[in-house]
């Protein structure tokens, strides 16, 4: 493609050619998949609402699919439907790849929608069941905390890297470089191995429950799997379950290598052969009833800007120890930090870190992942571990960006 005639002849997406998208991807669709080629774009994201918002009141699509397990889902559905807390409190569980501005924004419009159409509301439904969440984690250090303390350091040594997954997946920490080491899915098995070898005792086998719900996780994840294939058959049987009971037409919301009507291939995969997605699951089961829409981008700046290279984002406490990359907070376009005594371990959201001694860690941990929002123009450069300001996500033309909400106080 002569890519120069293309930008040459493309046009902004106006209301009349949104309306007349919306109304030909509608056209006999029970489920209608839209996908982007990133995430945290701003554009990209808002054309996905844009077209959703469309079909939703021109339309009479009722039910929107995310990539996001139950629990996650009930939160955003009783937000949405009730009006329970907020769209950014609704957030707090959420896959992080969901937890923008562009996102809330969706959730309180169709919170506005649903408070006035109170008998026809939008429902939010999931791809995946119920997953392990951090309370699950701390619910089984505290249980052997109180039964077992001498074991507590031998669990906690096995739970606390591979928590970090539930911010930053595993096989995106090894991609950055900042993964500890050992597969998550080996001390998920050793920390099961140790919760079996205590006495039996009251809660005993709710723990249990619990950390089996942990491996699982694990397990089940691409690092577990050790490829990006294997999960679109059976959230395509949720899919279709979520559209058989309602009888509602759906918008599905993911990435296009989930939302493809036809097969896919990736690198990671030995054999090269076609893997099945979510799209090409439902193509299968509703024929033309499944469109797919893909959205994309012809240029722009992704990661960071060539402007930001040489920028850095400070961190204290600082050593002499080696530097890694940062992952607890988005900021600056080439971030690194020096780490603090000891080994380290960094993971979005939650920006934890071993050390030495208690003296010199100033954040030990965060609670929450940070909600994303706009930046300011112009964007700031640096952060502080342990500010309470909002730091935008810079070096990103096109972005959703994210906003730290406030550390808790740190605790031994």
């Amino acid at each position: 493609m002569n890519h120069d005639i293309a930008h040459a002849s493309a046009l902004p997406f106006s209301t009349d050619s949104l309306d007349g998208l919306a109304a030909r991807i509608a056209t006999g669709a029970t489920i209608v998949g839209i996908g982007g080629s990133t995430r945290f774009s701003r554009e990209i994201s808002g054309l996905q609402d844009q077209l959703f918002r469309r079909l939703v009141t021109q339309h009479g699509f009722r039910l929107l699919a995310l990539q996001e397990h139950a629990g996650a889902v009930d939160r955003l559905d009783r937000y949405v439907r009730t009006g329970e807390g907020s769209a950014e409190s609704a957030l707090d569980a959420a896959w992080r790849p969901w937890r923008t501005a562009e996102t809330a924004a969706a959730l309180r419009w169709i919170r506005a929608f649903n408070r006035d159409h109170p008998d026809d509301q939008v429902q939010i439904v999931g791809t995946k069941p119920a997953q392990a969440q951090h309370e699950d984690y701390d619910a089984v250090l505290g249980h052997v905390r109180a039964l077992a303390p001498d074991r507590l350091p031998e669990l906690t040594a096995h739970l606390e890297p591979i928590r970090t997954a539930h911010d930053l997946d595993e096989h995106v920490q090894r991609a950055q470089g900042v993964h500890p080491g050992r597969p998550f899915a080996e001390h998920a098995r050793d920390a099961l191995a140790l919760l079996k070898s205590l006495p039996t005792a009251k809660g005993s086998e709710a723990m249990l429950a619990r950390m089996r719900l942990i491996l699982d996780f694990h397990e089940q994840s691409v690092a577990g799997q050790g490829s990006f294939g294997g999960e679109d058959d059976a959230a395509a049987d949720m899919l279709a379950g979520h559209q058989r009971r309602t009888g509602l037409r759906m918008v599905f919301w993911d990435g296009i290598a989930h939302t493809s009507a036809a097969p896919f291939r990736l690198g990671t995969v030995s054999d090269g052969a076609l893997m099945p997605s979510v799209g090409s699951e439902l193509r299968a089961r509703y024929g033309a009833g499944y469109v797919a829409v893909a959205i994309g981008f012809h240029h722009g700046t992704w990661g960071s800007s060539p402007s930001r290279s040489r920028l850095r984002t400070s961190w204290t406490p600082s050593s002499a120890g080696r530097t890694r990359p940062r992952t607890g907070w988005i900021c600056a376009g080439s971030t690194t930090r020096t780490g603090s005594t000891g080994k380290t371990y960094t993971a979005t959201g939650q920006a934890r870190r071993r050390c030495g001694s208690s003296a010199g860690c100033t954040t030990r941990h965060r609670t929450r992942t940070p909600i994303y929002a706009s930046p300011p123009s112009p964007p700031r450069s640096t952060c502080s571990p342990t500010s309470t300001r909002p730091v935008p996500r810079t070096g990103w033309r096109a972005c959703s960006t994210e906003v730290m909400r406030p550390d808790p106080p740190d605790t031994p």
